[in-house]
C-alpha cells in the first residue's frame, strides 16, 4: 500500500479542514496517510485531539537535510517593514505643493502624496487653472510643452506605457545609470476640463536634480550671467533635448 505524508501548517489550514479533506480522498483511494508538522509550533497551541501526528523524520529516518528559505517579507498590514503591496498616504497638503509656493509664490497650490514601492520615478497629476480663469485647451498646452527643452512629450503608442518605460529610453540613450533628464509628459493624458487642464507627467527623481544642480552652480559661481544662458550650457553638456533636433 502507498503512503502519503501530508503536512500541514496549523497556523494556516484553519481547524486543519483542507488537510482532513485531503486525507478523506486519499483514504478512499486506498492509500496510507500520515499526517507530519512542517516545524516546531507554539506549546500553547492546542491540537486536535482526533487526528495523530507523527514526526517526519520517524515516519521516513531523515538523515541531512539542506533548507531554503524564500521568505515574505511582511504580512499585509505590516508598514513597519516598508511598502510590500502597499500604498501609503501622508498628510496633505503634500510638501512639493507648499515648497512649489516657495519659488512661485503666485501660484496657489495644494495637493496629495500617496507613496508606492516603486523606484522608477514619481507619476504626477497636475490639474492647472490660468490666470483670470481663461480657458487652456489642449493645443495651447501641448504646444508650451514641447517648447520646453526638458520636457519629453511622449505617447502610449509609442512604447511609454509607464514609468519604467523612460527608464528603459534612457538605457537606451546611452545615458549613464539609464539617467533620464527630461520630465516625461504623456499626451494622452491632456485632457481639459472647462477652462482647466490636466496632464500627467513622470519625475525620475534621481536624474531630474543632475541638471538643476549644474544650473544652481552656474548661477552661483557666475559662469553664465542670465538663466538661459545658464540652462542652455546645461542642456547641451547633457545633450537634452537632442531628440527634437
Amino acid at each position: 500500500m502507498k503512503k502519503i505524508i501530508l503536512t500541514p501548517n496549523p497556523y494556516r489550514d484553519k481547524n486543519f479542514q483542507t488537510v482532513r479533506s485531503a486525507m478523506k480522498i486519499l483514504r478512499e483511494s486506498g492509500v496510507e496517510v500520515r499526517l507530519c508538522l512542517p516545524f516546531e509550533i507554539d506549546k500553547s497551541y492546542d491540537l486536535p485531539r482526533d487526528l495523530r501526528f507523527s514526526r517526519l523524520d520517524r515516519e521516513i529516518g531523515i538523515e541531512k537535510v539542506a533548507i531554503t528559505i524564500i521568505r515574505r517579507v511582511a504580512d499585509p498590514g505590516d508598514y513597519h517593514r516598508g511598502l510590500t503591496n502597499a500604498l501609503q498616504m501622508e498628510t496633505a497638503p503634500t510638501h512639493q505643493a507648499v515648497d512649489l509656493m516657495t519659488i512661485m509664490p503666485h501660484v496657489d497650490a495644494t495637493g496629495i502624496l500617496v507613496h508606492t514601492p516603486v523606484t522608477h520615478g514619481h507619476i504626477i497629476t497636475v490639474l492647472a487653472t490660468a490666470k483670470d480663469g481663461k480657458k487652456i485647451t489642449k493645443e495651447m498646452a501641448l504646444a508650451a510643452f514641447r517648447k520646453h527643452p526638458r520636457i519629453r512629450v511622449v505617447t502610449l503608442a509609442e512604447g511609454f506605457k509607464g514609468n519604467a518605460s523612460f527608464f528603459k529610453y534612457a538605457r537606451d540613450l546611452g545615458n549613464r545609470r539609464g539617467d533620464m533628464y527630461e520630465v516625461g509628459l504623456w499626451e494622452d493624458s491632456i485632457v481639459e476640463s472647462g477652462n482647466d487642464i490636466m496632464y500627467a507627467i513622470n519625475i525620475p527623481q534621481e536624474s531630474v536634480t543632475i541638471p538643476e544642480t549644474m544650473d544652481a552652480v552656474r548661477a552661483a559661481t557666475g559662469m553664465q550671467l542670465t538663466r538661459e544662458e545658464g540652462t542652455a550650457k546645461t542642456n547641451e553638456y547633457l545633450k537634452i533635448g537632442t531628440y527634437k533636433k
